[in-house]
């Protein structure tokens, strides 16, 4: 998102300095590291301390560093070894264990990598890349925890509140989690009568927390990052703000958070099956898909369907318009607030993700006969100027159970979705042979799509999690797992893609007879 804060500065193309001040060599390699099947290449993450964040994972632009004049073509694009010169990124793909099964959590492989492309605007070309992105292992001390998240920052101050928010987020996040899971260890051993058990404070003897209860820990980390983010003197938030998508497992349960209009995404295999097939036809089909399963660890049959596990909060949501107007703010776009266009409020509901807007005016959130904020989404961090008429950074949460059909799952800010859709993004990552492969393509086509349609191009970041789950929901557990979110997709999410009935979901038989 536009920050009109710029400075000055001279890089080594060939690197990109940390925030540690390391330099660290950008050149994408040109040989494939891995295949979706094996492992070659691929780092394995070593046990942290508790709660802290691996250094590799936390690479980005120092922002002290001024940044030199941005080289470009006669057309006014970026030469290549500009973007490459803009861009940071996984050095190889890391491959992680989620879940702790010594505590009847389940246990899932993830493979991720990352990468952020600073963005171009000729009226703003020293304008510094506000994306940031990190991951956290071993969360609050749980091994086998992980938070994966990226913040889009906005305003003049954009890049500061993104960094901020970065920092804080798994910080408050992982506080919550101790200080719930230490309650629930304490409360076991007064009911058990051993009060003074050694070894009380001790996080291998904590128990897992329950969906509601670490939902209750996301919330409030939420609201006390961005109390956090208000005091910070430092940053003058008012008028600035970030998103963030963050994807954090417990027990190797999933929960997502999200404010704004950042994006998480999952690429769910589905089984195909012929529309005009009847009831019993379909039955025969899916025993055959399952027998087909049963000699491939990786289901070869059906599309990869891509799910969104965030709905973008903008004023192109009913809800969200309703929200924002019955706590006294205005909607208007850019030509309507400077009477270019006819008032109206027929912004329909628009679905974010399967479409995509390329005329570049939105509604936006306005304080009554003022010209600010602006906001083009309706929560955040930050933005304090718009409180009173309900821009919040209470987050909107989706928790479930990763199973054996959801193979990719894609973290990334709207420089990637602006005119890509999610089934795009899913397809071209489902074409590569690694996470790495699959962030280099993301925002390479992010990239190519931004200049056919603009003169200027947003800062592109991605983290792209390969999946591997052996967990087959039963039916009693089913409501838990994504094949619920993807039963809802016409309903929830408005999505045309189940309106097709020659996609169907793959689940275990008795769940499939519901």
């Amino acid at each position: 998102m536009g920050c009109q804060q710029s400075t000055p500065m001279m890089v080594d193309p060939t690197f990109v300095a940390s925030n540690t001040t390391r330099k660290i060599p950008i050149e994408m390699p040109t040989q494939k590291q891995m295949s979706r099947s094996g492992r070659s290449n691929t780092t394995t993450a070593t046990s942290t301390s508790p709660g802290s964040v691996n250094p590799e994972v936390s690479l980005e632009v120092d922002e002290e560093v001024t940044y030199e004049i941005p080289k470009v073509d006669h057309n006014g694009n970026l030469l290549t070894e500009e973007i490459v010169r803009r861009t940071s990124t996984s050095l190889q793909t890391t491959s992680v264990v989620i879940g702790n099964a010594e505590k009847g959590g389940k246990t899932l492989q993830v493979e991720y990598a990352y990468r952020s492309q600073r963005g171009y605007n000729p009226e703003d070309p020293l304008k510094a890349n506000q994306d940031k992105y990190g991951v956290t292992l071993n969360l609050a001390g749980e091994t086998g925890d992980a938070l994966f998240g990226v913040y889009d920052g906005h305003g003049e101050e954009g890049h500061h509140c993104a960094s901020f928010c970065k920092k804080k987020l798994p910080q408050q996040l992982a506080k919550c989690v101790r200080q719930r899971r230490v309650s629930r260890y304490t409360a076991m051993l007064q009911e058990e009568g051993e009060k003074g058990k050694k070894g009380a404070w001790n996080p291998k003897f904590w128990p897992l927390l329950s969906k509601e209860d670490f939902e209750t820990c996301c919330v409030r980390a939420f609201l006390e990052t961005n109390n956090a983010l208000r005091e910070e003197k430092a940053i003058n938030e008012k008028l600035s703000g970030t998103t963030a998508a963050v994807v954090s497992f417990h027990g190797g349960r999933m929960t997502v958070c999200h404010v704004g209009d950042s994006r998480v995404i999952l690429g769910h295999r589905a089984a195909t099956v012929s529309a005009e097939t009847s009831l019993g036809e379909e039955k025969v089909e899916e025993k055959v898909e399952e027998e087909i399963l049963e000699k491939s660890d990786r289901p070869s049959q059906g599309r990869l369907v891509a799910i969104p596990l965030t709905r973008d909060q903008t004023c192109y949501r009913r809800d969200e318009r309703e929200r924002i107007l019955n706590m006294g703010g205005e909607i208007k776009s850019i030509d309507q607030l400077h009477g270019a266009a006819p008032l109206h409020d027929d912004w329909g509901d628009f679905v974010h993700g399967e479409k995509v807007d390329i005329h570049g005016d939105p509604p936006r959130v306005w304080v009554p006969g003022k010209q600010y904020p602006g906001c083009a989404f309706t929560r955040s961090f930050g933005d304090s100027m718009g409180e009173d008429i309900g821009i919040n950074a209470y987050p909107e949460i989706v928790t479930c159970d990763v199973t054996k059909r959801d193979e990719i799952l894609v973290i990334a800010s709207d420089g990637v979705f602006e005119f890509l859709t999610n089934q795009e993004v899913i397809d071209i990552c489902e074409c590569t042979d690694n996470p790495l492969e699959a962030c280099e393509a993301v925002t390479k086509a992010a990239y190519k799509r931004w200049i056919q349609h603009d003169s200027r191009c947003d800062d592109i970041t991605v983290i792209v999690c390969f999946l591997d789950s052996m967990y087959e929901p039963t039916p009693d557990l089913i409501g838990t797992s994504t094949a619920a979110l993807f039963e809802e997709l016409p309903n929830v999410y408005g999505s045309p893609l189940l309106q097709n009935k020659s996609l169907v979901l793959n689940l275990t038989p008795a769940a499939q007879l519901q």
